[in-house]
């Protein structure tokens, strides 16, 4: 037997100058890591985007973007690996238009989760939305006519109120339920 296993592994490989040479038997197990010396990298500042005239080089480098500007994707910083886990933090929305009041005035989130609290104004004026947290009070300032969003830490399950423009019971978010208005 291992006279055959010699004789089929002397016939695989190239014919260059091993030509003749012969793997030991169980040799051929395993994985292989080949070590080149290779110079350390030279120190590199972060990329960044530059203005170009047309298409850049090969996939990867690089897109050219409206008005000349150009768009580099990188990748994780040093020390860094991408991949599950590394993902954006999961969040759930709360989404509040606001005229003279708040609209929906309730809205339920999953609890410990970060929560995106987010309001438009729909009267065209600026408001002030403070939603008091385990952690303090958020506040929220919407422009005349705008929208604004600050992501707010997971809380643990209960009832929290909204403030409008200094008005007391303009909302709550409920933490801990299914979600939605």
């Amino acid at each position: 037997m291992i006279g055959c296993s010699s004789i089929g592994l002397a016939a695989c490989g190239d014919d260059g100058d091993r030509a003749g040479a012969t793997t030991p038997a169980g040799a051929g197990t395993g994985t292989t890591a080949t070590s080149v010396a290779t110079p350390p990298p030279a120190a590199t500042a972060a990329p960044t985007a530059t203005a170009t005239p047309g298409p850049t080089g090969p996939a990867g480098a690089g897109t050219t973007g409206p008005a000349g500007t150009t768009t580099t994707e990188i990748g994780p910083a040093p020390g860094e690996e991408e991949g599950p886990g590394n993902d954006e933090a999961a969040r759930t929305p709360a989404d509040f238009r606001v005229g003279a009041g708040l609209e929906p005035s309730r809205i339920t989130v999953a609890a410990f989760l970060t929560v995106e609290l987010a309001a438009t104004s729909t009267d065209g004026r600026a408001h002030t939305l403070r939603l008091t947290t385990p952690a303090g009070p958020v506040t929220l300032n919407v422009p005349a006519g705008g929208r604004a969003t600050v992501d707010v830490p997971g809380m643990p399950e209960g009832e929290y109120a909204i403030t409008l423009d200094g008005r007391s019971g303009a909302g709550t978010l409920v933490v801990g339920g299914e979600p939605g208005p």
